[in-house]
């Protein structure tokens, strides 16, 4: 590519399945969304100091690529799953907006986990001190991780998180904490949700999780032995 271009545009690159590895321009400005959306063979992107703006699914389904490399330049990343080999997501000291701790994503101030990468090694993660939010899809397509344990300073766990973490098991929710509408959905192996009995909005029994008054009124979808974990009103989950 010239090195003069400043945009890729949305679904540039989508579907180049030989594409394995990939320099970017070098005055990049923009990648626009799903740009390299189901390059399935991609492996390596270097990004250049220019960029500013990688947006929504720029790297979606990418499941051979294996770490991110983002320059001190960069001021937004969109969600993206689906990066199955995804080991370490690192970020330039100098970044003002962004920041990584042992390969994951969070904003400067660290209080945002934006991206867990979803095969980076180890099957229990605990939320650093200090993390009031869980982005959407942070946690999602996850592989390894069994338990992710929160801190008391957790206040929301935004839409889908957690969705597809394939391995995901248990989860306590702290006294603060807040639910986005499916937030576990697609967890197939979780077997039981923990509520903090000082949480004001959910109770649990059982490791199935209610509404404080224990009706069935939370608008997420999973499932335990046949009952659900979140009761909802909708019912799009396997049993």
């Amino acid at each position: 590519m010239p090195e003069s271009i400043t945009l890729i545009d949305i679904s540039a690159f989508e579907g180049c399945s030989s594409l394995e590895n990939i320099e970017l321009p070098k005055k990049l400005i923009t990648l626009n969304y799903y740009a390299f959306e189901n390059c399935t063979s991609l492996q390596s992107v270097v990004i250049p100091d220019s960029i500013r703006t990688i947006e929504e699914g720029a790297f979606q389904g990418c499941s051979q690529l294996q770490t991110l490399d983002l320059p001190e330049t960069l001021e937004k990343i969109g969600t993206f799953s689906g990066c199955a080999s995804l080991s370490a997501i690192r970020v330039s000291e100098n970044n003002p907006y962004y920041a990584s701790v042992d390969g994951v994503l969070f904003n400067k101030e660290k209080d945002r986990l934006i991206k867990y990468p979803e095969d980076k090694a180890g099957q229990s993660y605990a939320l650093p001190a200090g993390v009031s939010v869980i982005e959407a899809y942070a946690f999602s397509d996850n592989v390894n991780l069994v338990t992710v344990t929160a801190s008391e300073s957790l206040d929301t766990i935004k839409y889908a998180a957690f969705h597809n973490s394939a391995a995901l098991e248990e989860f306590n929710i702290p006294a603060s904490t807040s639910l986005e509408d499916n937030a576990f959905e697609g967890c197939l192996k979780l077997q039981a949700l923990y509520a903090d009995p000082e949480n004001p909005r959910y109770s649990s029994e059982d490791g199935i999780l209610f509404d404080k008054q224990k009706k069935n009124d939370i608008n997420l979808s999973l499932r335990k032995n046949g009952h659900a974990l979140l009761h909802s009103g909708q019912d799009n989950c396997n049993s």
